[in-house]
């Protein structure tokens, strides 16, 4: 049985990445020493962080439903 894909659980993973790419897209001009200093690297990392677990989520999402016989085979471990 496939089960389709939630559209709404994609869309909101997109929003997610997108905020993400608007936060880090502040940091573009700065100087490579004033970025590196304070808080900047820190939530640089947390944006890039959440964005990837974003694409990782809408990954997972779409695996989940595809029929496998054995994910385990593939190294796989389907919610």
């Amino acid at each position: 049985m496939i089960i389709p894909l939630n559209k709404e659980v994609i869309l909101s993973r997109i929003r997610e990445i997108e905020k993400g790419k608007e936060k880090l897209l502040r940091f573009k001009d700065y100087p490579l020493e004033e970025f590196k200093s304070g808080e900047n690297f820190a939530i640089a990392e947390h944006y890039l962080m959440r964005a990837l677990e974003a694409v990782f989520d809408i990954g997972n999402h779409i695996l989940s439903r595809i029929p496998l016989e054995n994910p385990e085979k593939f190294g796989l471990t389907l919610e």
